[in-house]
C-alpha cells in the first residue's frame, strides 16, 4: 500500500517475473517495476478479454462440435459390419452436423458482435476479421460450402439422407420440374 497525493492509501501494482531455480526447485517471485495507471488498466482489459473468451469461447464451441461429430462418424463406421445405416444413425449424423454447421455460423456472428462491441464497426480489428471472413468465403471451398450447408439445413430440412461404407461419393438422382 502507498499513499497517494490526497493522503488516502491506495494498492500498488507491480510487473513481476516467475524465475524457477532447477537445482533446489524454488520457485522466486522477482519485483520488475511498478505498474502505471495505463498499464494496469491495459492489463485488466486484456485480462478480461483472454477470460471472456476462454469462458464462452465462439471458437471453442465450434472445435467441441466437430470433434463431437468426428467421434460419431467414427463410431458408426466401426460399427458397420455388412449393415446399412439406421434411421437413428441418420438423425444422430444430421443433429451433429447441423450443430458444427450452427457452431461456424456462431463463430461469424458472436466473434464480429465482440470485435464490433470492443473495438467498434470502424476498428482495425473489426474490419481485419470481416476481411479475413470474406477472403474465406471468395477463396476457401470447403468454408463456401459450409457456409451454403447450414443455410440450406437451417432453412429447408435435414443435410444427410444416406450414410454408406467405403467411404466414396453417392450420387442421387432428383428428378425435378425445370423452371418454365
Amino acid at each position: 500500500m502507498v499513499v497517494n497525493g490526497r493522503g488516502i492509501m491506495e494498492k500498488e501494482w507491480h510487473l513481476a517475473a516467475q524465475e524457477h531455480n532447477k537445482k533446489t526447485r524454488a520457485n522466486a517471485l522477482n519485483n520488475v517495476r511498478v505498474l502505471s495507471v495505463d498499464e494496469l488498466s491495459a492489463l485488466h482489459c486484456a485480462t478480461s478479454l483472454s477470460l471472456e473468451n476462454l469462458a464462452d469461447s465462439p471458437y471453442l464451441r465450434l472445435v467441441e462440435e466437430y470433434e463431437g461429430f468426428k467421434a460419431k462418424i467414427r463410431e458408426i463406421a466401426d460399427s458397420f459390419t455388412g449393415r446399412s445405416s439406421s434411421p437413428e444413425d441418420l438423425k444422430q449424423v444430421s443433429k451433429l452436423l447441423d450443430n458444427v454447421l450452427s457452431a461456424l455460423r456462431a463463430f461469424d456472428d458472436r466473434t464480429k458482435h465482440a470485435l464490433s462491441q470492443r473495438y467498434g464497426k470502424e476498428g482495425k480489428e473489426f474490419n481485419v476479421f470481416k476481411v479475413a471472413l470474406s477472403e474465406e468465403f471468395d477463396n476457401n471451398f470447403a468454408y463456401r460450402f459450409s457456409c451454403q450447408l447450414r443455410n440450406y439445413s437451417q432453412h429447408t430440412g435435414s443435410t444427410v439422407s444416406n450414410i454408406q461404407a467405403g467411404g466414396g461419393i453417392l450420387y442421387k438422382t432428383c428428378k425435378c420440374k425445370p423452371n418454365k
